[in-house]
């Protein structure tokens, strides 16, 4: 009985050595920055929640414009090129989260949250009606937009109902609820959305699967729901967002 009460504490303290582990790592696994585009991609430097905050602008000068905020691992300047041809007629931001792209700071749930805020404070006055697009991590910041600012509609590709859920989907033996610095709750966003959203499934994410993303789809007003063949990462959604953001973004 002595060895077997040695042996359960030595498994304990092994779990909790995991827990502590995961816990002070959770932020190096979940944000993963990206360094400065190359100077010859367009940018503006905003004032951010920690210091400089850089925009890339695509096709300026239109009367309404799209932000969008991109996936945890993703160099939001190289979306540009697919973005522009699904949204023609749309000034497009490409923000880069703190820590991310030369924008200053370190990223975590205040500091994405806050940069969007930043970033449609200052550069919202220049157009008419406006809207977001969020990838991934970006679809919680686009949310978190869309029920704080006035937004015409928003886009939400491959999103999760909450990092809790998604964390327990992936590390179901973690108590996640305990662990999690950030949260990015969509689901006690979406009742503040009144807006029209659109929401883009991959049908073969193994990242967000489609599990960890029903809950939000009851949770929004009558979204508009596609599901596309692809993964996580490797999907099309140029069609479904030039056909979703048409009565702002068609073609000039």
């Amino acid at each position: 009985m002595a060895q077997l009460g040695r042996i359960l504490l030595w498994l304990v303290l092994i779990y909790l050595l995991l827990c502590l582990a995961m816990t002070l790592s959770q932020r190096h696994l979940l944000y993963l920055p990206t360094p400065k585009a190359p100077a010859s991609v367009p940018a503006l430097r905003l004032a951010g929640p920690e210091g400089d905050l850089v925009v890339h602008p695509v096709q300026p000068g239109r009367a309404n414009a799209v932000f969008y905020f991109g996936g945890n691992a993703e160099a939001v300047y190289r979306s540009a090129d697919s973005l522009a041809r699904a949204l023609p007629g749309c000034t497009l931001y490409l923000v880069n989260y703190p820590g991310y792209g030369g924008s200053a700071g370190q990223p975590s749930e205040a500091t994405l949250t806050a940069a969007a805020l930043s970033a449609y404070d200052q550069l919202s006055s220049g157009h008419q009606q406006l809207a977001a697009i969020g990838r991934s991590l970006g679809s919680a910041v686009a949310l978190s937009l869309a029920a704080r600012r006035p937004l015409q509609r928003q886009a939400l590709l491959t999103p999760f109902a909450s990092l809790e859920a998604l964390a327990y989907e992936h590390y179901p033996w973690l108590p996640a609820s305990l662990l999690l610095w950030d949260r990015y709750d969509l689901l006690a966003l979406a009742p503040a959305v009144t807006s029209p959203s659109l929401v883009l499934l991959a049908q073969q994410d193994r990242v967000v699967p489609l599990a960890a993303s029903s809950p939000l789809l009851s949770a929004l007003k009558a979204p508009t729901i596609v599901e596309v063949a692809g993964t996580h990462n490797r999907f099309d959604a140029t069609a479904s967002l030039a056909a979703f953001f048409h009565p702002i973004c068609g073609a000039l």
